[in-house]
């Protein structure tokens, strides 16, 4: 039998970290599915050094009384990552699809479902179990507790011949796409967190994951969406805005009747009276290319 199982705060202690002015939510988290029955172990996964692809790092079931478990497959239960460093940690839940509630069924005859790729499709259709990833601590500077989340998930997912769920963003990636290639920089890429969603308006989604509203532009170029994809890139850099702010051309507002959109917080960048938004844009554009 296994031995009871710990709590991961008996495992690390976690103090109130300094963030560039936000922090990772609660309810940010991605799902594995995966379309095998038999899970990678501990140690395919995660281990110190990264050996043979492996995230550097350290994954282990909770509880787990002798190393011979990091060696057997993963099975239903909770599970701790950590950082080399240890200042990120993460809990991992592995259950079958049907305990964690999960048809594919319903989804792949969604509107969503069929606009997925066939591969994706196909590996949905698939799932044997769901593997949930949610954070526990996070380094305080942020962007190294986001690529040690994503490098876990794609590695989970590349071994598992799984998919990423991310619901926030209303997406579902194949394990090459969890990680833009190119990335815009070194240690940040927003694309990965956030997406821009078209409607008669552009908006972003993916902000709620560190307790910022989302953006909205009313103009739907390739330009504007650019334009956000740099607003949310400067954000997570730290660059946290409030109502009245200034980000480029255009001003932070919140409206009484913007205070939220489906549910969502939401902001609407607007330019003083009079201006035009692709003037605005266009200008932008150019001196950003200029730079």
């Amino acid at each position: 039998m296994r031995p009871p199982q710990r709590k991961l705060s008996d495992l690390f202690k976690f103090s109130k970290p300094k963030t560039p002015g936000y922090e990772i939510s609660k309810d940010y988290y991605l799902s594995v599915l995966a379309s095998v029955s038999r899970l990678p172990s501990p140690r395919q996964v995660m281990s110190p050094k990264g050996e043979n692809g492996a995230v550097p790092g350290m994954l282990a079931p909770l509880g787990a009384s002798a190393k011979a478990e990091l060696e057997q497959p993963m099975e239903r239960g909770v599970y701790a990552l950590a950082s080399v460093d240890q200042k990120s940690v993460l809990k991992l839940m592995v259950m079958p699809r049907d305990e964690a509630g999960f048809d594919p069924e319903p989804f792949l005859r969604s509107t969503m479902g069929q606009a997925c790729s066939p591969e994706v499709r196909n590996r949905i259709a698939a799932t044997w179990t769901v593997m949930q990833l949610t954070f526990e601590a996070f380094d305080p500077s942020i962007l190294p507790a986001l690529d040690f989340f994503l490098l876990s998930a794609r590695r989970l997912s590349e071994l598992s011949g799984g998919v990423v769920a991310d619901p926030i963003c209303q997406r579902y990636l194949l394990p090459g796409e969890v990680i833009q290639s190119p990335r815009r920089h070194p240690d940040l890429d927003p694309r990965e967190h956030i997406v821009v969603q078209r409607g008669s308006s552009l908006r972003t989604r993916g902000l709620l994951k560190f307790g910022i509203s989302e953006l909205e532009l009313q103009s739907t170029s390739e330009v504007a969406e650019r334009f956000l994809i740099d607003a949310c890139d400067s954000l997570l850099r730290g660059n946290v805005h409030s109502p009245g702010d200034k980000v480029g051309p255009f001003v932070v507002h919140k409206s009484p009747d913007q205070l939220e959109y489906e549910g969502i917080p939401t902001v609407e960048l607007v330019l003083p009276s009079g201006s035009n938004i692709d003037v605005a844009l266009a200008n932008w554009y150019s001196h950003k290319q200029g730079s």
